[in-house]
């Protein structure tokens, strides 16, 4: 952190000597990597999540700030009685970027090439989501018209996470180019910005006049490949970047005191401490209560920060299905003490905590050293075993362990992605949740499955097999001149809403 904010003070002293004025109505953003061909079908990070939605629109999308459900590129639609097809009703304004109005052939056509496993415009090689949408065990059997401005996707059995898949960029409706699939803008699409220029590591928007949620605040986008990670911060607080997506989150932040701020966003990934109520001392339910009554989180919090939140419930506060309050009782440790003493667990008592590898922020290692502290308190003992993907795996399949960390990844923003890996994870004693679970995956009618999650996530709470511990965050850095952004937590941000109000300074 002190070599990041030293590189950060040069460059503020940089940024001193003066700033290039930015062109009026234009925003320059640097991504990690910039794709070679632009199709939101291969969406597979971070930078894709943030470009594609600026060209290319889906059916439905999330609203500002959470994962409710809002209109899309459809205006509204209608699961059948037994939730095996669903009708989506187009919006009459839609023009792609050449002209063309949008109908329903244009979205079967863009659907079809993830289920149809020889159609001509699928992506190669598929990625995840063509795998879990075609094929003998796909989600979707077919697209079909029902009408010009209607649309039917019929599924294979009920699926509750319909509409939250249907919103991620990769399946975006696109539109091939009159040329023909080919180089490195095969398709067109509906977005708020259309293709002006591509090369190699740049690609050039501007805004879509005929757009049909109104005109952009910006004129144009330049977004270009960032090689060099310290010369893109020092072209940020330079003036020659307004934004900037980093590959890896600058340790400590920038410093409040430079011309740059950083905007976060929950991502649906959480840290789980998955608890064995299998064996002792953990099968019984004072121990781990104990555990929750000794979770403190301002001794958590410092090996989190600043790449993750310590999670109060399993879903971040906005997030569709989340519930009030906390999972958490309040902190206790002599109350912990306590029931460790009505089930004679003695004073040393070891645990195992199994931990997965981390790759990324945070380092579960250094989260793994805080919980040792924090159950220190109440006298257990605990020993860390990290371990990569796959012993990991094979050590919760054998059981032995007492707990598990490890952050699940939510590719679908929607509960039945957090809890169904979960109870793979580890055997869940209660059949009422396993059951509640399950059928939250299947209901399409979405108060019942809101009411279904709430309730797998009282009983978790009473019965405390798993523990919410962080969750990821992710993150821009911004100039000041840039107002109205908003990281939205699927990565993407609504830029044609952003004001820019260039600023001059004197050399």
């Amino acid at each position: 952190m002190r070599r990041f904010l030293s590189l950060l003070l040069f460059l503020f002293a940089f940024f001193l000597a003066g700033v290039r004025d930015a062109e009026p109505g234009e925003l320059r953003i640097g991504l990690p990597r910039v794709p070679a061909i632009l199709d939101p079908a291969t969406t597979q990070d971070d930078a894709d999540r943030f470009l594609y939605p600026q060209i290319f629109e889906t059916l439905v999308r999330f609203r500002d700030g959470g994962t409710e459900i809002e209109p899309g590129l459809a205006t509204s639609w209608q699961p059948s009685r037994d939730g095996l097809t669903w009708s989506f009703r187009l919006r009459s304004n839609v023009r792609f970027h050449d002209g063309t109005v949008l109908i329903a052939d244009h979205v079967v056509l863009a659907l079809e090439r993830h289920i149809v496993p020889d159609h001509p415009l699928r992506p190669n090689p598929p990625p995840l989501w063509t795998k879990a949408l075609s094929g003998g065990l796909g989600i979707v059997r077919g697209v079909k018209r029902a009408d010009r401005a209607t649309v039917l996707i019929e599924l294979a059995q009920p699926f509750g996470p319909l509409l939250a898949m249907l919103a991620h960029p990769a399946l975006a409706i696109v539109l091939p180019t009159a040329e023909g699939v080919t180089g490195s803008t095969p398709f067109v699409g509906t977005g708020p910005f259309r293709l002006r220029q591509v090369d190699p590591g740049v690609i050039a928007l501007e805004a879509h006049q005929a757009y049909w949620a109104g005109a952009s605040r910006v004129d144009r986008l330049v977004v270009r490949e960032i090689t060099d990670e310290a010369v893109a911060l020092g072209d940020l607080l330079g003036g020659a970047l307004d934004i900037l997506l980093p590959a890896s989150l600058p340790a400590g932040g920038p410093a409040g005191s430079l011309p740059v701020r950083l905007v976060s966003a929950p991502t649906g990934n959480l840290g789980v401490l998955v608890l064995n109520a299998n064996r002792e001392p953990l099968k019984r339910k004072k121990a781990r209560q104990a555990l929750a009554l000794a979770l403190d989180p301002t001794v958590i919090t410092p090996a989190l920060r600043p790449s993750a939140d310590f999670a109060r419930n399993f879903l971040p506060i906005g997030f569709w299905g989340a519930t009030d309050g906390s999972f958490y009782p309040p902190l206790n440790p002599t109350r912990a003490r306590a029931l460790l003493g009505e089930e004679r667990i003695k004073e040393g008592t070891t645990l195992t905590l199994l931990v997965e590898k981390a790759t990324e922020s945070p380092d579960l290692a250094a989260v793994a050293q805080a919980l040792r502290n924090a159950w220190a308190v109440i006298g257990l003992r605990l020993v860390v075993q990290i371990e990569s993907a796959e012993a990991f795996r094979n050590g919760l399949r054998s059981g032995d362990y007492d707990v598990a960390l490890t952050e699940q990844r939510v590719p679908v923003l929607d509960p039945d992605s957090l809890f169904t890996p979960l109870t793979s994870l580890a055997a869940a004693r209660d059949q009422r949740l396993v059951d509640s679970l399950f059928r939250a995956g299947q209901v399409s009618f979405r108060p019942e499955r809101l009411r279904l999650y709430q309730r797998a996530q009282t009983l978790l709470s009473e019965e405390l097999l798993w523990f919410p511990l962080f969750h990821s965050l992710q993150w821009i850095l911004v100039r000041p001149e840039v107002r109205e952004l908003r990281l939205h937590p699927s990565g993407t941000a609504r830029l044609h809403a952003v004001k820019v109000e260039p600023t001059k300074v004197e050399r």
